[in-house]
């Protein structure tokens, strides 16, 4: 089994080494107010600074993940959904098991975020042209709720547990972001806290 190893900050700053083994990997993806969910093989997920470029075509989407180990403990980081849009447009599933999806290593407790979810802020920043650069800046809010993300999990199945779900808005292949290295962040101004993880892509 494939498993993933995450520092999980609680409410009250406490912290906690956390292992989750990832029996299944989920895409949820919003497009023009509809969600739509797509399975990915639980291998994917990765905590690397480092993604091997295997195809002329790659790039990156901002999003979040919600790690869930069991009901009691879900976490939130930064994620990117890194992908080879040229296969996308052949197949979708097929483009998004080309590559990796990237999180960082440490996680927040969802409820420690979830009252003020839609103040959160994601951030992909690129090196484009030399510079390193804003690519992509989401607010919470512009991103399906963590809450409605796990209700709609819990229709599926009874209990969810040992599953990582990426969140994001779909973009089209030709506005994936591409560089060689990423700064992905995300930012808790209420509580003036941010993650940040970097990869390189060569």
């Amino acid at each position: 089994m494939h498993r993933v190893n995450i520092i999980a900050e609680y409410g009250n700053k406490t912290e906690k080494d956390i292992e989750i083994t990832v029996g299944s990997l989920l895409l949820v993806q919003q497009d023009s107010g509809s969600i739509s969910t797509l399975a990915l093989q639980p291998y994917l997920i990765t905590t690397s600074n480092y993604v091997k470029k295997i195809t002329a075509s790659y790039g990156s989407n901002i999003a979040y993940a919600l790690l869930i180990k069991n009901r009691e403990d879900v976490f939130v980081t930064i994620a990117s959904d890194h992908t080879d849009p040229d296969a996308e447009r052949c197949n979708l599933i097929s483009g998004k098991h080309t590559y990796p999806k990237v999180i960082a290593r440490r996680a927040w407790s969802l409820d420690s975020v979830e009252d003020h979810w839609d103040s959160i802020e994601l951030r992909n920043m690129a090196i484009i042209n030399d510079e390193k650069k804003i690519a992509q800046q989401l607010m919470g809010r512009e991103l399906p709720q963590p809450s409605i993300v796990l209700e709609m999990i819990e229709d599926t199945m009874e209990e969810p547990r040992n599953m990582i779900i990426i969140v994001e808005r779909r973009v089209m292949p030709e506005d994936y972001v591409a560089s060689n290295y990423y700064e992905i962040s995300i930012i808790d101004n209420a509580n003036k806290r941010s993650i940040e993880h970097y990869y390189w892509v060569d």
